[in-house]
């Protein structure tokens, strides 16, 4: 490689910015479709390139409405052969400049023009300088840079734009503290990462400065400043006496809200609920409180348990399960609370204090960060993360990753800097700084602790200790309460686990060897270290010899179970049957050989670990950290052995066991699962019987105006008081409910082309503006290829879940361009809240029921005498309500609710469903006129 003169500043650096548009996203399998080139120095463009080239193959369509490229366009332009040597020679020997360069440099490759420029990849400066971006897209960096980026998507705008948002970013990288940006480089050089020759061109040439930033990175001095210790909570005397009559009023139309609080609006719901969580609170009652959509629940519970809090001089938790109502609890409703309290003379200013408390695995642990950053040779994807959180670190006081934007090629490498999700940490104890600590002690001193379901059912699977020690508790969002403890209860086991675990380990050896090679160290003691360390590797190259072994068995015995069964199912229930089998006894005996081989190696990583703590290693650099890697190291083998015996050696009768065939990132991988059987017992004795006050509530807990499925498996007690409080919405005037009275049954032939007709319809007579919420991704990708071509005619676009985009993106791009139809699968069902006005039509596509042959729904099943209607229903009845509650958000909302599915009138289960939602205006209809009424009902 060419490499980067670093006597030039990168400003007055001759470079190339490179774009392609391709025919898809795979070089081995796509072809070239038009390439675009810009010669620069600075500011200056030198001369640009620019040509399409017939691929040789069809334009998929969606490439084709994408860059607006034509077959006719390229039906003329040469083949790449033709060019190659054009560009070749229009590139020379030049640095090349690209968004996600690998990906145009490997088009290159393949289509016979290898490369040996220097390359640099703005998305990785952008991801290095820009930690706390939301996204990296180029589409994003150029509005955010305010850079002019006209006609998208097309090679040589796209190379344009590219060179502009290089510059900006060298600017932004320039700006950087000295020390920081040298630490930087030379992480970079050490990892061999492209991008080293630039980041040491930069040097020096920002403002001259001392620079306050260390070799590692941080100004360790102010870190430990800013994350400081906080103010120690504290009762109010005044709000001593303070009646629940008084609470109650708060909300009233007259209270202190409506006179304070801008914008406030009084709802009797309101005022119902927060009567009823306050006398739960108070009174040291547990209830089950279901807020219709628009009650304003989270105000209704905060008031009460902030009040309480600090009448008392005590805390309440509250537990949400999403980000989104973690951020607007943190961000907006608590904030709101506190002001209206203040100014109200309710409570004195500064008095009430809220805290954010996540799981371990969310934190930056310092310490590991440090020990990751002193490998020799650390991977690219280990420097990439350890610039972008070095940055971050110099200004964030949570050290938090949603702070951070995470990529794929991040997550990896942030399981080796978190705090993890237990083990030995001195900095928990020794005082040093640790973002960790700070979180715990700032929850220690609040009156309000917010947390995850994941958190809160986690430090009960765990007898306490993660979360400080309180007796009220508001769940709110707890609808998802079972599903999450039992994921917290289970665990999953995959092929490649041995490897994740035992990756530490060659960096782990390395270190201590440098440490041991000191001249003044002893003979014996320089033995002794040697024979642990030693030990540890045999013992992990024997452990994953045996552990290849018992995965072949793993396969073997699902090739034999599958054996003349018609089965092709991807998960596999392990029942008492199967264990009886020849197969599973095959299995066993190479479970027992791996059980005794990881015993192993956990006493020989303790040997070494034991070495560490008593024997000190004067070269060491950290050898506090090197205790904490072997203690966490040793704990996650033993955690590995454990879950292995509870599911191959000794199970449990209340346990589910399954095998799962699933593709991750494109490859097979097989992986051994268990669950509760039950959650509701667990709950029961852990959390309800433990805690004075819970308060559980949602807008969807009840099936057909009753609590007791709900309550049944979450295990509050039947003695916990109840409250259903309806919405403040009228419904009637909302929301059409249309149900076609031909439409097919979802069995049928004709079930794909009658949902393809009614979108048609609605996308093209509402102009967008609707979202259709479907059980599985195989009939999305159906509609979803079938709707394109007649939509893209009417101007409206097609946004279909994994096939356009994630989640978030698509909820992104349908905000910004509502003239768009989203499709969308179980992420869409819940928790979407889209910009008030903008969604106009909703359609169900199918009654959300269960998979009946994944493992966990099928052995819950066999708990009921009646599966279907004790089980299924309850729990499709619970889904379809969170469905249908993604169309009437705010009082400004109108729109039509299409359901497609023919079972919820032509079955005896169907008035489930209806009896459960809010009463809307229904009138009759067919596939040919559901467009035409919907578009009535709104104009």
């Amino acid at each position: 490689m060419v490499l980067f003169d670093t006597d030039i500043s990168p400003f007055e650096q001759v470079n190339v910015a490179l774009d392609l548009e391709t025919t898809g996203l795979d070089s081995n399998r796509h072809q070239i479709l038009e390439i675009g080139a810009v010669r620069f120095r600075g500011a200056e463009v030198i001369e640009t390139y620019q040509t399409l080239v017939n691929p040789g193959v069809p334009i998929p369509e969606f490439i084709q409405r994408l860059t607006h490229i034509s077959p006719q366009q390229v039906k003329r332009a040469p083949f790449f052969s033709s060019v190659a040597s054009e560009i070749e020679e229009f590139l020379g020997a030049d640095p090349i400049i690209g968004h996600n360069i690998q990906f145009d440099i490997g088009f290159l490759a393949n289509n016979g023009v290898p490369l040996s420029n220097p390359f640099y990849d703005t998305w990785d400066l952008a991801s290095i300088f820009m930690p706390q971006s939301r996204q990296y897209s180029l589409k994003y960096l150029t509005t955010h840079f305010q850079v002019e980026h006209n006609d998208a998507h097309r090679a040589l705008a796209d190379a344009m734009a590219t060179k502009n948002v290089y510059i900006k970013l060298l600017r932004l990288a320039a700006e950087q503290d000295s020390g920081l940006l040298s630490y930087i480089s030379n992480l970079a050089a050490r990892s061999r990462w492209s991008i080293s020759g630039i980041l040491a061109g930069l040097e020096g040439t920002g403002d001259a400065q001392t620079s306050s930033v260390g070799l590692t990175g941080l100004d360790l001095e102010q870190l430990a400043i800013r994350l400081g210790s906080p103010e120690k909570r504290r009762a109010d005397p005044a709000l001593s006496d303070l009646s629940e009559d008084k609470v109650a009023g708060l909300l009233a139309q007259n209270g202190p809200f409506a006179k304070v609080f801008s914008g406030f609006e009084h709802r009797p719901e309101q005022e119902e609920m927060l009567n009823g969580v306050t006398e739960a609170i108070y009174h040291n009652q547990h209830l089950v409180v279901e807020g219709g959509t628009g009650v304003g629940k989270s105000m209704a519970y905060l008031l009460p348990a902030a009040l309480f809090a600090i009448s008392k001089g005590q805390r309440v938790v509250i537990s949400t399960n999403t980000i989104n109502l973690q951020e607007q609890l943190m961000n907006k409703d608590i904030p709101a609370l506190i002001e209206v309290l203040e100014q109200s003379g309710l409570v004195e200013e500064g008095v009430l204090k809220a805290a954010l408390l996540k799981g371990r695995t969310n934190y930056l642990c310092l310490r590991r960060w440090n020990h990751l950053a002193r490998s020799e040779s650390p991977t690219i994807d280990d420097a990439r993360l350890l610039s972008k959180t070095s940055v971050w670190m110099q200004n964030t006081l949570s050290g938090d990753r949603a702070e951070i934007n995470l990529s794929g090629r991040d997550f990896g490498s942030w399981n080796h800097i978190s705090a993890g999700e237990k083990g030995f940490c001195p900095g928990l104890r020794d005082g040093s700084p640790c973002f960790l600590r700070a979180a715990r002690e700032r929850a220690e001193q609040a009156h309000i602790v917010v947390v995850n379901h994941a958190l809160l059912l986690s430090d009960l699977a765990r007898g306490g200790g993660l979360i400080p020690e309180y007796q009220h508790l508001v769940i709110d969002e707890a609808h998802n309460l079972e599903d999450e403890a039992t994921r917290q209860l289970g665990f999953n086991v995959s092929q490649d686990k041995l490897d994740e675990i035992w990756e530490p380990q060659t960096r782990l050896t390395v270190q201590v060897r440098q440490a041991i090679a000191a001249e003044s160290l002893a003979s014996s003691v320089r033995q002794d270290a040697e024979t642990a360390v030693s030990g540890v590797e045999e013992e992990g190259a024997k452990t994953r010899q045996i552990w290849a072994r018992l995965w072949s068995e793993v396969e073997r015995f699902q090739a034999n179970q599958k054996s003349g069964s018609r089965d092709n199912n991807n998960q596999f229930l392990i029942t008492s049957q199967v264990r009886n089998t020849q197969s599973w006894t095959d299995l066993h005996l190479a479970w027992e050989n791996l059980d005794v081989g990881l015993q192993q190696a956990a006493q020989t990583v303790g040997r070494l670990h034991r070495f560490l703590e008593s024997t000190k290693l004067p070269a060491a650099n950290d050898q506090p950290a090197l205790v904490m890697e072997t203690a966490n190291l040793m704990d996650d083998v033993e955690s590995l052995r454990d879950n292995l015996s509870s599911i191959l050696g000794n199970p449990m009768d209340d346990d589910i066991h399954w095998i799962s065939n699933d593709q991750i990132r494109g490859n097979a991988t097989v992986s051994l699962n268990s669950a509760p059987l039950d959650v509701s017992s667990t709950l029961a004795a852990e959390l309800f019987k433990q805690k004075d006050s819970v308060v559980l509530t949602s807008a969807t807990l009840s099936t057909e105006g009753s609590f007791e499925y709900f309550k049944g498996r979450v295990g509050v007690g039947a003695d916990s008081q109840e409250l259903l409080v309806g919405s403040p919405f009228d419904y009637r005037k909302a929301a059409l409910l249309l149900i076609p009275e031909d439409m097919p049954a979802p069995n049928s032939d004709r079930y794909v082309d009658a949902m393809v007709k009614v979108l048609t319809d609605l996308g093209t007579t509402m102009k967008g503006r609707t979202m259709a919420l479907f059980t599985s991704y195989a009939s999305l990708r159906a509609v979803a290829q079938r709707l394109r071509a007649p939509l893209m005619g009417e101007g409206v676009q097609v946004l279909a879940q994994s096939v356009d985009g994630s989640a978030q993106q698509l909820m992104t791009r349908f905000a910004e361009e509502p003239n768009s139809v989203l499709l969308g699968t179980s992420s869409f069902w819940e928790g979407v809240d889209l910009p008030p006005g903008l969604l106009k039509a909703l359609v169900l596509t199918r009654l959300p029921f269960q998979v009946p042959t994944d493992p966990i729904v099928k052995a819950r099943s066999d708990q009921y005498s009646n599966p279907f209607s004790g089980y299924s229903v309850p729990q499709a009845v619970l889904r379809f309500r969170q469905g249908f509650g993604r169309l009437i958000r705010n009082k400004e909302d109108k729109g039509t609710i299409v359901i497609m599915d023919n079972r919820i009138t032509a079955s005896n289960y169907g008035s489930s469903f209806l009896r459960s939602i809010p009463p809307c205006t229904l009138q009759p209809c067919n596939l040919n006129n559901t467009g035409q009424l919907a578009n009535q009902w709104i104009s």
